[in-house]
């Protein structure tokens, strides 16, 4: 078993916006989705005061059978991790530009 709590925050920095947002990610290793891995995130994030999270995971869910959006959750595994993020980015840069 793993600690408690996401395994990591990254602060969201530009070059005119210090500290304008937060991700957080947690891993799971799993061969099965937890039904309260979502819940269990979203407690954490709003005690942390962090608005967007990220789950990277082996398993997904019944209702996803890629990368998506679950309940305000981003769910995708180590291979798509970074295409989700590229878009992120993408869309943040042109939203704090």
């Amino acid at each position: 078993k793993g600690a408690l709590g996401g395994d990591c925050i990254q602060t969201i920095n530009t070059h005119t916006r210090p500290n304008c947002g937060k991700i957080y990610y947690e891993s799971k290793r799993a061969k099965n989705f937890a039904g309260d891995w979502v819940e269990k995130f979203k407690a954490d994030m709003r005690a942390k005061n962090i608005t967007m999270g990220i789950l990277v995971t082996q398993a997904y869910p019944k209702e996803l059978d890629r990368m998506g959006l679950v309940d305000g959750i981003w769910i995708c595994n180590l291979v798509t991790v970074h295409d989700l993020l590229r878009a992120l980015f993408l869309v943040s840069r042109s939203k704090f530009q």
